[in-house]
């Protein structure tokens, strides 16, 4: 089974967030939080000694994903906007292969970890920070 396959079926999986599979990920994240199911979101940010910020009971009302293109080139913007504001991510890596190229920069290819029913997502903020969500449905895994 390949990685395609494994996200949309909502099987685990791990990986890049990459420009031939963003429009799977929006998808995925759809069917953990959308219609209206509550969630927890938990963000830990290197910049703030690891300091968690917690938000629960939060309510997606808009995911979407799309490509953006600037300068430099082509990017994939992944967005959620929810009851208590909006988180998002972009990429420039067209696939998983190019995720690992030394050109990209870090903060261009947020992994994200799709298994027990959560998303975690490690990723870099653009000075350099790393960052570490974690996306849970409440009341149980979608």
């Amino acid at each position: 089974m390949n990685d395609y396959e494994r996200i949309v079926l909502g099987l685990p999986w791990g990986g890049y967030l990459a420009l031939d599979n963003l429009n799977l990920i929006a998808d995925r994240i759809r069917m953990m939080i959308g219609e209206g199911q509550p969630y927890t979101w938990v963000a830990v940010n290197e910049a703030f000694s690891m300091r968690p910020q917690v938000r629960t009971s939060g309510v997606a009302t808009s995911i979407e994903a799309g490509r953006l293109y600037g300068k430099e080139g082509e990017y994939g913007h992944l967005m959620v906007v929810d009851t208590d504001g909006v988180w998002s991510l972009c990429t420039s890596a067209s696939n998983q292969r190019s995720a690992n190229d030394s050109d990209n920069p870090v903060y261009s290819t947020p992994y994200l970890v799709f298994e027990g029913g959560q998303l975690t997502i490690d990723h870099r903020a653009p000075a350099g920070h790393r960052l570490c969500w974690v996306v849970a449905p409440e009341g149980g895994a979608r």
